[in-house]
């Protein structure tokens, strides 16, 4: 719009975008006090929101409206736009809308399923998954543990087959199953069983476990019930599966149906639950014994811990006991897990010397108390644990008795081996955990042959010549005994020079970049084998031993009238003699070198046999 000292210009609402006024030349000049003066409205505001870091629109308007910054422009009232860049960087999913509390109107109409899993830690019956399944009406849950994901499949038909058994007029067959895209749901054998029975199978969206949140949510209460009941009253974590299946338990028949008065149990089963029964989980319990024939001031029952109502019971013997009902328990107060730090030999006898008998078991549960039944995955884990300590501390204590290494300086240019924590169980004929076994180990794997190691072959004894050995011991009538080397490796000479880092856990807190150079070897080094076996067949030659021509690891010493024969495996030994002086002066001269443990004649190495077995 042109006047005669000046001119507007307005966008289609009749709003001023620019005024101008004329010269003396008869131009217009326009007025241009801000830089983004000649820019559309939109492009001012799309400037203006890249400018403040990608503000989003709705306060950017806020500014605007509000004043509280100065050298903004004024929009107006329509401040928004769309943002490529904040639309890739921004992004979120849409939240889910609540469902209803009672989308289905009558058990097993809809089921929901779920895998758990896999669980760091074996249960007691070697499981690491579990199924949950959970009935949307009533929200009755089944769990189901397995070994492997594809066993998911069997549980199902045995659900349905349970299912099935249990028909009433309220309960029919199930008629869909939700689940996520898990190759356990989604493979032709399930889709082949489900369509035999009619069953509709819904999947849900990928990476939206939203929508299959019923058993999602499950799992959650489960964990959670089971996490706190292992933890109050200290039970072993290998017991996690008998926890999980006591939450399902109690769940089922304690936890109201949301949208309704009633609990799971009354909604599936039409009758309400009983409680008067539960008792508080790893409870002190004592299991009569009916079985064996007992003295006249014998114990008549077994300690155990209450590990649910499914009647199966942990108790420290080598056989399940037969229970036909729910054993006395003292749950009042949940039995606590003392921990006392006592002389191990005033209390565990060696669990490898005589017969093995009931009366034995307070020296299982000896055991039981004074060793972790769990092995860590990672040194943090065992550094938690006091007694995975005191067995990384006694693995050090070995190697200061055998003058395995020396602290020294950080060399330059030399290739430091790192070292690594091995844990085990150890246990004995029986499977019982008599000990904690930490062992640390050189990471061979970086060794530079040339440098770092030579030769590495070391002769290992072959399964037929220990069978061989047997047969000799049967044909001459005598007895063979086993020994192991404790800590075999360390006793071997290295040649080379070989440094490796400290042990984590144990770094000297005055010298943490110092490193330890190798006097003799270590688990893991390549040549540690052939070190140890060149240090076991000098000593035994030096002893008047006789090494086999044929087989380098058997060693004799015989006369016209007696015959002492010696098979090397590894770090055992097995041995015996027609005269049993010559066995007594073969482990007095051992015992004379090597830290050694003599080994019941009933656990055999590899072959768990016994002379009356051939």
């Amino acid at each position: 719009m042109f006047g005669k000292v000046d001119c507007s210009i307005l966008k289609e609402n009749r709003q001023v975008l620019l005024k101008g006024k004329r010269s003396s030349d008869n131009c217009y000049c326009l007025e241009s006090n801000l830089i983004s003066c000649n820019l559309s409205t939109s492009e001012q505001i799309e400037m203006w929101h890249q400018r403040l870091g990608h503000m989003n629109y709705r306060d950017l308007k806020v500014l605007d409206r509000l004043n509280v910054v100065r050298g903004l422009p004024k929009f107006g009232k329509k401040v928004e736009g769309v943002c490529g860049p904040c639309q890739q960087g921004k992004q979120t999913k849409s939240m889910h809308k609540k469902g209803k509390y009672l989308s289905t109107k009558e058990p097993l109409e809809l089921i929901h399923m779920d895998l758990m899993g896999p669980i760091q830690t074996e249960s007691l019956g070697g499981r690491r998954y579990i199924l949950v399944v959970v009935d949307d009406f009533s929200r009755f849950t089944w769990t189901y543990f397995l070994r492997e994901k594809s066993e998911a499949f069997e549980k199902f038909k045995m659900l349905c087959v349970k299912i099935e058994n249990e028909k009433t007029s309220h309960i029919k067959s199930i008629k869909k199953i939700r689940s996520d895209h898990g190759k356990e749901f989604e493979n032709a054998k399930f889709e082949n069983f489900c369509n035999s029975l009619g069953i509709s199978h819904e999947f849900s969206a990928p990476r939206t476990p939203q929508q299959n949140g019923v058993v999602e949510r499950k799992n959650r209460v489960l964990q959670e019930m089971a996490r706190v009941m292992l933890l109050s009253n200290k039970v072993p974590r290998n017991l996690w599966a008998e926890a999980i299946n006591t939450a399902c338990y109690i769940g089922n028949r304690v936890f109201l149906r949301p949208g309704t008065k009633q609990t799971s149990y009354e909604l599936w089963k039409g009758r309400k639950p009983n409680v008067s029964y539960f008792h508080i989980f790893g409870s002190k319990c004592y299991i009569l014994n009916d079985r064996d024939q007992l003295g006249k001031f014998d114990a008549k029952s077994d300690e155990g811990i209450f590990i649910g109502k499914v009647v199966r019971l942990q108790v420290d013997e080598e056989d399940d006991l037969p229970l036909n009902r729910v054993p006395p328990l003292d749950s009042n107060e949940p039995a606590p897990w003392v921990r006392k730090l006592h002389d191990k030999d005033d209390i565990i006898r060696d669990v490898r010397e005589g017969v093995r008998t009931r009366r034995q078991i307070a020296n299982q549960i000896s055991y039981t108390c004074y060793t972790s039944q769990i092995e860590p995955k990672k040194v943090d884990e065992a550094l938690e644990d006091e007694f995975w300590v005191l067995a990384m501390q006694e693995e050090l204590n070995q190697f200061e008795r055998n003058e395995v290494w020396t602290l020294v300086p950080r060399p330059r240019n030399t290739n430091v081996i790192g070292t690594k924590w091995v844990f085990r169980n150890k246990s004995d004929e029986d499977g019982n955990i008599v000990r904690n076994k930490a062992r640390l180990v050189a990471q061979g794997y970086s060794q530079i042959k040339g440098i770092d190691f030579e030769e590495t072959f070391a002769p290992v004894a072959r399964l037929e010549s220990i069978r061989l050995l047997l047969s000799i011991s049967y044909v001459y009538k005598f007895k063979l005994h086993q020994m192991d080397v404790k800590s075999a490796f360390l006793n071997g000479l290295l040649h080379e020079e070989v440094f490796v880092e400290q042990p984590k856990g144990f770094v000297d807190p005055h010298h943490p970049s110092h490193v330890y150079r190798l006097k003799k070897a270590l688990y893991g080094l390549k040549q540690a084998p052939r070190a140890w076996y060149e240090r076991l067949t000098l000593y035994l030659v030096d002893n008047g031993y006789s090494r086999g021509s044929v087989n380098k690891t058997l060693f004799i010493k015989c006369t016209k009238d007696e015959l002492f024969i010696a098979q090397i495996y590894v770090d055992d030994i097995v041995f015996g003699s027609t005269n049993q002086s010559k066995v007594r002066q073969f482990v007095d001269v051992m015992s004379h070198e090597f830290e050694m443990s003599i080994v019941d004649g009933e656990f055999w190495i590899a072959t768990h046999s016994t002379i009356k077995s051939i």
